[in-house]
């Protein structure tokens, strides 16, 4: 029976918990209508290997390839269908399934990145390393890393919201080293483009290594900076110099920090399209009392900033300029050009 093509009940078939392969409904669709059709075809079984018995349980076998085949016939009522079987350990399966849907152009990296995940847990605990998991399934070592990135980054996003992105769309996103910051592009990336994608994780990066290059020598606490979060940190800034130059920096890297009267830095960034300023990072810094900036001097830097929003409106696009507005006493303040 072993390495034969034998007819097999589709109630003693169990599906696999490691298929990358992903289908829309509409091409499931089609494929149930074409089985419908044409019947299923004994030249193209489905490859499925024994498994143990489990108390109360029909299955026999597990499918290795061909899930979808398999679910079909079972929508139309199809009681048997044609199986190759063969004896497999858990590595060769996962390497069949892999490679024969990479050959199809059907695997999905979200799925992927759970199984390399997997078998880099089993396997690196005698040696293996990344490059021998490229190796058992067709991939540079560089792609794995990606690939793994995507689960350990990624594995606490919903999937219905990760099922919207492309497998390029999913290694920039896992790119992004700031958990936060992450989350937030996550959530609002749905539908953007790739380029606009790649974009904002480069930004986020840039923005995230800035912080974490300010901070480093400061006391901080409950820090929660993002596009969408709050926060505090606490800064040690000696002048008004040290502030402005903070000031030019971000501005130069198209992001603007202001502080408050009552030191309070309110961070807000434009729409996708539109100025239309959406919610902002507040950070309250709790020991920068001594700077000691008077209001012409705030104007001054808010004057210059507006400015260079007013110049940069008419192209603004999401992440390309990020800007803070001077929060006065009844925080609400107009940003010139809104």
């Amino acid at each position: 029976m072993i390495g034969e093509c034998i007819q097999i009940p589709v109630g003693k078939l169990k599906p696999n918990s490691y298929n990358p392969n992903e289908m829309s409904n509409e091409d499931f669709n089609s494929l149930v209508d074409s089985i419908a059709n044409a019947g299923f075809l004994s030249t193209n079984p489905l490859l499925v290997r024994p498994i143990a018995p489990v108390k109360n349980s029909e299955y026999e076998y597990e499918i290795v390839d061909g899930e979808h085949r398999w679910k079909a016939c079972t929508q139309l009522g199809i009681k048997e269908v044609p199986c190759e079987v063969r004896e497999m350990s858990d590595l060769e399966a996962h390497r069949h399934c892999v490679i024969l849907n990479k050959d199809r152009g059907a695997l999905g990296y979200f799925k992927l990145s759970k199984l390399f995940n997997e078998d880099y847990d089993t396997y690196s605990r005698d040696g293996k390393n990344q490059e021998w998991i490229g190796q058992q399934f067709g991939f540079k070592q560089n792609t794995v890393s990606e690939i793994l990135k995507i689960h350990e980054r990624l594995k606490s996003i919903d999937m219905s919201i990760l099922s919207s992105y492309s497998n390029r769309d999913l290694i920039m996103l896992a790119r992004v080293r700031n958990d936060r910051f992450r989350e937030a592009l996550v959530t609002w990336a749905v539908g953007i483009p790739s380029s606009e994608i790649q974009d904002a994780a480069s930004r986020c990066n840039k923005l995230s290594d800035y912080i974490d290059e300010k901070t480093k020598d400061v006391e901080y606490r409950n820090v929660c900076y993002g596009f969408l979060l709050y926060g505090n940190i606490i800064f040690d800034v000696p002048s008004v110099d040290t502030l402005k130059k903070a000031v030019d920096t971000l501005l130069d890297n198209d992001f603007l920090i202001l502080c408050t009267p009552d030191n309070t830095f309110l961070v807000r960034t434009a729409d996708k399209y539109q100025p239309n300023w959406r919610k902002g990072v507040k950070i309250t810094a709790e020991t920068i009392r001594k700077i000691e900036l008077c209001i012409s001097e705030k104007f001054d830097i808010l004057e210059s900033a507006n400015k260079h929003v007013c110049e940069r409106c008419g192209y603004m696009k999401w992440w390309l300029e990020t800007i803070a507005i001077y929060q006065q006493h009844d925080s609400t303040v107009p940003v010139v050009g809104a």
